[in-house]
């Protein structure tokens, strides 16, 4: 039961990011390296949603320390971008992959790395901490 409890989860999570998404294109090495790209997102409400109904996902802040530092969403992973090519390794492959920066920017570059790399499940949170932050979500600072 738990098992198809976990696959009913995933399958919704799958379906609301679909809504959301636009494919991506390209390959590249070095995310800030990546032009600006097309990449699957979620929006401020979508991850509420998402959060709300317990699935499993990880939150990757791709801000630098000082920004992370002052503010970021509660539960956060910080790899800053220029970080990210020695250290994507660590993130599991079966969580879907939530990340953000402070406006997208950044974010873009690194879901785009991420999907390069084989992270299926990385989407980037649309309009960032910003938008968290407009929405009138808590952060946390440290």
């Amino acid at each position: 039961m738990s098992s198809r409890l976990n696959l009913l989860q995933r399958a919704f999570f799958v379906a609301i990011c679909l809504m959301f998404v636009t494919p991506q294109q390209g390959q590249a090495n070095d995310p800030s390296q990546v032009v600006q790209e097309t990449v699957p997102s979620i929006t401020v409400q979508s991850l509420q949603t998402l959060a709300g109904k317990k699935s499993p996902f990880l939150l990757l802040d791709v801000r630098q320390p000082e920004e992370y530092a002052e503010s970021h969403i509660e539960g956060a992973t910080l790899i800053p971008l220029g970080q990210l090519p020695d250290q994507y390794q660590e993130l599991p492959k079966d969580k879907t992959l939530v990340v953000y920066c402070r406006s997208g920017k950044r974010s873009d570059k690194a879901t785009a790395f991420l999907l390069d790399h084989g992270y299926k499940n990385a989407v980037t949170l649309s309009g960032g901490i910003n938008a968290w932050i407009e929405s009138q979500n808590k952060v946390v600072s440290q």
